[in-house]
């Protein structure tokens, strides 16, 4: 097509002013090439905009119909800067929904795209800030997790997802880390454990710094409106690992939980997979196993398994216990109560944490 018009931007191809040269002198395309010294079918594809015209090709023209290669490249390059604009124009009027069904001011304020109502902006900000050309491309369910197909999840949570995670990856690449050290890691164990017995919100800074010592970005998130995702351990590189979670550092029992879930992906060492938590979004078995054996390792590192069996078998739950059992523990007494109601114990002072 030599002519091509959206909005109020009309862009004419080169080929549709040689059009309307020949017309007016009268001379036909098989004569146009013979002069120009190629073939009646290359000249077809100009004039109909099948192809860009090249250098050589103005140069060519210019003597042909006694005018200046210069305008011939002028031409050119303003139907190719319209051309840009116009497909711009349409593939931001089909990526609209996308941007409506986002909080663009959920990134405004982490302060890592520009303030702005128009639409456009916004659009042309987040392609940027997540490295996409297309917005559209955040609804893939194999974008930057593997979601099943059976998974009940839908479009907007894949999107959201996907938006969380880019953010956590984008916030880490930037993060100072040491490389990957296993059994340094292996060796802090403890010394994270210990901060356990510590609200959760005391204790951030200091565990962020000694994750980076061994190749780890802990990154902290505030919860992104249907984002199914809670928790995400992506590997950006063999030596630098994003370990992100969301901000719910009110809840300590469910913030230490996680934590050592996924610390328990990280020792695992699985390079190859992203692994979420928050809802049943995989159909791969190797993530599940590796999930169920971190959940293990958390629940065993916090509370022995022997201990807990004990707990339970004293039938004490009223605060007094709680707190008893979880000082001689050296752990927060919300992570016991956390790990209670999820394993369905009923607590006589706590319907829910």
């Amino acid at each position: 097509m030599n002519k091509l018009e959206h909005d109020n931007i009309i862009a004419f191809h080169p080929g549709y002013v040689i059009k309307d040269i020949l017309e007016g002198e009268g001379m036909s395309q098989d004569e146009l090439s013979k002069r120009l010294g190629t073939s009646a079918k290359t000249v077809s594809k100009l004039i109909n905009g099948k192809i860009d015209l090249t250098r050589e090709m103005a140069m060519k023209l210019s003597i042909v119909f006694d005018t200046s290669v210069t305008m011939w490249l002028n031409l050119n390059q303003d139907y190719l800067k319209k051309k840009i604009e116009i497909e711009k124009r349409i593939s931001q009027k089909m990526q609209f929904k996308t941007v409506s069904q986002l909080d663009y001011n959920y990134w405004v304020r982490l302060g890592v795209v520009a303030v702005s109502n128009e639409v456009c902006m916004q659009i042309d900000e987040l392609q940027r800030y997540f490295g996409v050309t297309d917005l559209n491309t955040m609804y893939d369910r194999n974008f930057l997790l593997k979601i099943s197909d059976s998974a009940p999840i839908s479009e907007s949570q894949i999107l959201h997802a996907n938006a969380w995670i880019q953010t956590a990856m984008n916030f880490a690449k930037k993060a100072n880390t040491e490389i990957f050290d296993y059994k340094g890691l292996k060796k802090k164990l403890t010394a994270l454990r210990d901060m356990a017995m510590s609200d959760s919100r005391e204790k951030w800074n200091q565990m962020k710094d000694l994750l980076s010592t061994h190749g780890i970005a802990f990154v902290l998130l505030p919860t992104l409106d249907h984002c199914p995702v809670e928790t995400v351990v992506k590997w950006l590189s063999p030596d630098k690992v994003l370990f992100a979670m969301r901000d719910n550092l009110t809840n300590t029992g469910k913030f230490w939980t996680d934590f050592f879930n996924g610390i328990g992906y990280i020792m695992e060492r699985r390079l190859t997979l992203t692994i979420a938590t928050g809802m049943a979004i995989y159909g791969d078995k190797k993530v599940q196993a590796v999930k169920i054996k971190a959940e293990d390792f958390s629940k065993d590192f916090l509370i022995p398994r022997d201990d807990y069996r004990i707990f339970l078998e004293s039938h004490s739950f009223d605060r007094r216990s709680v707190d008893a059992f979880a000082e001689s523990l050296r752990i927060h007494p919300d992570i016991v109560t956390f790990r209670l109601q999820n394993d369905g114990v009923e607590i006589p002072y706590l319907t829910a944490i």
